[in-house]
């Protein structure tokens, strides 16, 4: 998983870039989101190179179904404090994902 890559959009958007490394086995572990302690409101699946399903943590603590990571999915006007990858390993297999919040 990547390091803290903020970059401000605009005085009121911020997004954060995850890398996750699939070649080895995850069981609904989790990309490191809460510790930054918001409330995300979008993700986007920039590269996804084998399969791999996600789960939000919703902002109740609760966790919403699977889905499948595919490239370029988006989801908008979620609310969410984290973000759980399930995947078998997969040689040279990664995802990215940008999510967004508002400040």
């Amino acid at each position: 998983m990547s390091g803290p890559n903020v970059a401000l959009v605009n005085p009121t958007n911020r997004l954060k870039v995850v890398t996750v490394d699939l070649s080895i086995p995850h069981t609904k572990a989790s990309v490191g989101l809460a510790a930054l302690a918001v409330t995300f409101r979008w993700l986007t699946v920039d590269v996804v190179t084998t399969a791999a399903q996600l789960q939000f943590v919703q902002t109740d603590g609760s966790q919403s179904d699977l889905f499948t990571a595919e490239q370029s999915a988006r989801f908008q006007e979620h609310q969410f404090l984290d973000v759980l990858v399930t995947n078998a390993a997969a040689p040279g297999g990664s995802l990215k994902i940008v999510v967004g919040w508002q400040v």
